[in-house]
């Protein structure tokens, strides 16, 4: 019972964190845009089969009262039937269905593509082929093209000696081998 209880309330917390924020962003602004225009609570029945996005959004602009513009390079065509959905529902759909972005200007509703989002991951640090060996003091290192910086803290961290480098070399490479040699 408990197992189920667990997976009910994990599901939940999942669902309700479904909605990105920028869906959550732009569902906001929906929505207090459309206390100034009443059409955006209005709903709309409208059938279209391979309409350009722009000629679809313009004949709800049009029957709702709303200023809608749509980016000339947004070439979608769409085919979508709605019957009494919520005219704030129908853009919604169109933001998360074509990824759009839209722009509030004043009460102006502005459709364009939304950018990519680029995710650039961190290079993770290389790791450096140092050993130290407490029980003789000897040290090994393999190096290849590493910062001095980057050795001699590590050889920090392993020895417990204190290795500092002068600010005007940290950034020079090294490359060294060096096999079991004492650390004085």
């Amino acid at each position: 019972m408990k197992y189920i209880t667990y997976i009910i309330f994990c599901l939940l917390v999942i669902s309700a964190n479904s909605q990105t924020e920028y869906e959550q962003e732009i569902r906001s602004k929906l929505e207090n845009l459309s206390s100034q225009q009443p059409g955006l609570n209005e709903t709309v029945s409208i059938s279209v089969s391979d309409a350009p996005i722009g000629d679809f959004l313009s004949a709800i602009a049009a029957e709702h009262k709303l200023n809608i513009s749509v980016d000339q390079k947004l070439n979608i065509l769409i085919s979508n039937n709605f019957t009494n959905a919520k005219v704030t529902d129908v853009m919604m759909f169109l933001v998360l269905q074509y990824e759009l972005q839209i722009d509030f200007i004043g009460e102006i509703l502005f459709f364009k593509k939304r950018p990519k989002i680029v995710k650039t991951e961190v290079p993770k640090p290389k790791s450096l082929d140092i050993n130290y060996r407490t029980d003789n003091t000897f040290l090994s290192v393999n190096l290849k093209n590493d910062t001095l910086y980057a050795v001699a803290k590590e050889i920090t961290e392993k020895s417990g000696r204190n290795v500092v480098a002068s600010p005007n070399v940290r950034q020079k490479l090294v490359s060294a081998y060096i096999t079991n040699r004492p650390f004085e």
